[in-house]
Formats: C-alpha cells, sequence, structure tokens
C-alpha cells in the first residue's frame, strides 16, 4: 500500500488579507509606545547634557571662586587670556581639556585671542567687535560707514526699527585718509555672512571653531537642516569658516547681571545668587539656528541671547506695549517666555500668528522645557508655567519669592 502526503492547504486570499490587516494593526499599536520610547530616551539625554553643563560650570567655580563669564577674557581681561562663551571657559571640566590646550597653544603662538586683521601699512592690529571686516586682498582700515534705520517685523510678530548697514565698498588709504571705493572691502554686520579674517587666535584658531560638542547637541532640536547654513553640530556650514552649534543657553541674567556692561558683564560667585542657586535657572535648551542665526558653541554674544537681547544701541522697539527708545550698547536684560516646538523660520519668513523661532529667549523641540538650576539640579518646566514664576526663576537677586506652580 503506498501512502502520499497530504499537501499542505494553500491559504485563500481572504485569509491572506486577514492576516495582512492584523498585522498592520499590530504595528499601528506599536508606533505610537515606540514612538513615545524615543522620545523619552532622548528627552533623558538632554537632561543629562544639562547636568554635565551644570556640574562643569561648579568645578569651574571651585577652582575659581566665580562662574564662568558669560562671555568674555577669563581669567584676566588680556589677549592672553581665553576670550570667548561661558562654555570656552568650561572645556576643560566638559571632558575637552585637549581642545583647551589647543586653544591655549593657539593664543601663545599668534599672541592674540581673537579674530582680526593687520593693516600691512602701519602693522597695526585691529580687532573686530562686534562686527568685522571682510578685507580686500591687499589691506583694509577702518571705514565708519553708515547704519540707517528700518522697520522690520520681528520676534512674536511685534514691530521694531533698527539700525542696518549701508556700507561703501572700499577703503581709506592710511596716508592720506581719502577713501577708496570698490576695492573688495566691506563690514558684515555683527552675526552675518561669512567669518572671513586675515589673521585668528584663540577660539577663530585653524579648525577649532568648527569642533562639533555631544554635550551641546539635543536630538530633538527642529532646526537641523531647515537652512543650508544650520547643519548637524555645525552652524552656518554652508560658509567656508564653519562652527559648531549649541542647543544649550546660559540664563545671562545669572551668568552676568551687570545692565550696565550686558554681555561684557564680570564673571560672578554662586553667592551672589542671592535668592538662592535652587531657584535660579542657568541653562535651557535652544534651537542651534534661529531666526538666520546660528547659535554657536565658543561665542555666546549675539549668538545665544537668553536674558539678553543683542544690537539695542538707542534702537527703537515695540516690545508689545509700543514703540520706545533702548539705549543698551551691550544688550538689553529681558526675561522672556520659552518657546515650545516653534518652527525653525527666520522672523521675516513667519506667517503672521504663527509660532517662530525667537532668537531672544530659549526654545525646545520636547513637550515641556528642560532647565538646570545653578544648584545642579534638573528640572521639566511645563509649556502653562506661569510668566511670573518663569520670569523669577530667571532673576537671582530679585529678592521675590518664586511662588507655586512650576
Amino acid at each position: 500500500m503506498i501512502f502520499r502526503a497530504a499537501r499542505p492547504r494553500a491559504y485563500t486570499l481572504v485569509e491572506l488579507l486577514v492576516t495582512i490587516a492584523i498585522i498592520t494593526i499590530l504595528i499601528a499599536l506599536l508606533l505610537p509606545g515606540v514612538q513615545k520610547v524615543r522620545q523619552a530616551a532622548s528627552l533623558l539625554r538632554c537632561q543629562n547634557n544639562l547636568k554635565q553643563l551644570a556640574l562643569g560650570v561648579h568645578q569651574f567655580h571651585a577652582r575659581n571662586e566665580k562662574m564662568p563669564p558669560y562671555w568674555g577674557s577669563y581669567p584676566t581681561p588680556t589677549t592672553l587670556s581665553v576670550k570667548g562663551s561661558w562654555f570656552a571657559h568650561i572645556l576643560p571640566d566638559v571632558e575637552q581639556g585637549a581642545l583647551a590646550e589647543r586653544i591655549d597653544a593657539n593664543i601663545r603662538a599668534t599672541g592674540n585671542n581673537w579674530n582680526g586683521y593687520t593693516i600691512p601699512a602701519t602693522g597695526t592690529w585691529v580687532t573686530s567687535t562686534p562686527g568685522y571686516w571682510s578685507p580686500p586682498r591687499t589691506y583694509v582700515i577702518d571705514n565708519p560707514g553708515v547704519y540707517t534705520y528700518v522697520q522690520v517685523r520681528g520676534f512674536n510678530g511685534h514691530v521694531h526699527w533698527e539700525w542696518q548697514w549701508v556700507g561703501r565698498t572700499g577703503h581709506y588709504e592710511p596716508a592720506n585718509a581719502v577713501w577708496v571705493p570698490g576695492t573688495g572691502g566691506r563690514w558684515e554686520p555683527p552675526g552675518s555672512g561669512p567669518r572671513t579674517v586675515t589673521q585668528t587666535g584663540g577660539i577663530y584658531g585653524a579648525g577649532i571653531s568648527e569642533t562639533r560638542f555631544s554635550v551641546l547637541r539635543c536630538w530633538n532640536d527642529a532646526s537641523i537642516g531647515s537652512d543650508p547654513d544650520a547643519g548637524d553640530g555645525r552652524v552656518y556650514a554652508a560658509q567656508p569658516t564653519k562652527w559648531g552649534s549649541t542647543n544649550y543657553l546660559a540664563n545671562w541674567n545669572a551668568l552676568g547681571g551687570d545692565s550696565r556692561l550686558g554681555y561684557q558683564s564680570p564673571p560672578r560667585a554662586l553667592s551672589a545668587l542671592s535668592d538662592g542657586a535652587a531657584c535660579t535657572v542657568l541653562f535651557a535648551e535652544g534651537y542651534s539656528w534661529c531666526d538666520a542665526r546660528g547659535r554657536v558653541a565658543l561665542n555666546s554674544w549675539e549668538d545665544h541671547g537668553f536674558g539678553l537681547t543683542w544690537g539695542l544701541n538707542n534702537d527703537q522697539v515695540d516690545l508689545g506695549d509700543g514703540a520706545k527708545r533702548y539705549n543698551y550698547p551691550n544688550g538689553m536684560p529681558n526675561t522672556f517666555s520659552f518657546q515650545i516646538r516653534p518652527k525653525p523660520l527666520a522672523a521675516k519668513d513667519c506667517p503672521i500668528g504663527e509660532n517662530c523661532c525667537n532668537n531672544w529667549t530659549a526654545q525646545t523641540g520636547h513637550d515641556v522645557m528642560p532647565v538646570a538650576f545653578a544648584d545642579g539640579s534638573v528640572h521639566l518646566l511645563q509649556p502653562g508655567i506661569d510668566t511670573g514664576v518663569w520670569s523669577r526663576l530667571l532673576l537671582p537677586t530679585d529678592g521675590q519669592p518664586v511662588g507655586a506652580g512650576w
């Protein structure tokens, strides 16, 4: 007797479709959970970065009895001291000691800690703060130029007047101060264009400014790739001179605090935070590319803008209560509220009524705002936090109780 194995029954089309439908439903049910896990992991990583930065400030304080300056030279204001952002000063405290040594070596080799150019006719070194010269191939000296007021629709839909540079291409001859037009030299306003200089020192040294820093990167940054200059870990990525970027901003009110000196405020001790380090925001998140301006890692002035505006010098600005004239040549203190998931669009491209990135404040790609306090603790602040509470958390010496609700 011969036995034959029974053929396996084939699936019908209906059974196959039902199976596919079940698998699709299961995937649809799993995806939100997977997405939530990924978001939670990203948030935890960004919180850990904040913790490292806060601890870096404490280690710096332990050595120097002061926190790092918001921007400037330290320990002494000379051309042989490290000059740059708060982050440039805590490099050894966040496992970037090798880069700190490179910056020191560059300063010693060049004899200066900033960028600028030399006038060949006189041999005079000219620094370029806050703007800088993009010189012609031969030489260029100072051009007083012309600024003019223009009306601009700025952040959050506010209309303000600002100075814009109306420059003349050329230079003055050193011998007779005669203006010679059209030689290719031009003045670049602060924060704009390729940062081309003829000599560099300190953080401007070759290859130093381009360094990427993992401790400064939060992967929920929606501005990455939103502009040719908004790279992954770098800003001004399409320019000849690139800069490493940051997703973390220091509260100027904590590190600086002197409204007369603005970004040039001297460093202060933790004990100067009279309201208490546990009630003072030290760091918050920010987009690395915001309103066509990059948040560079090693230079905070005119780039970071958290607690301090930039570019206000006898400008007429409408901050919501009518146009007023402000005279803050080194930036105006502020406590503007943070933003949750704003669009990474420049103010000029932002549709009226939309929430677009405001580079005078902090913003996050998470559903909550992670912040580090001056005592080293890290907290998550809800988007509905009372603006008065947020303001008092940014002001370390106002003597006001923070209150509940955070």
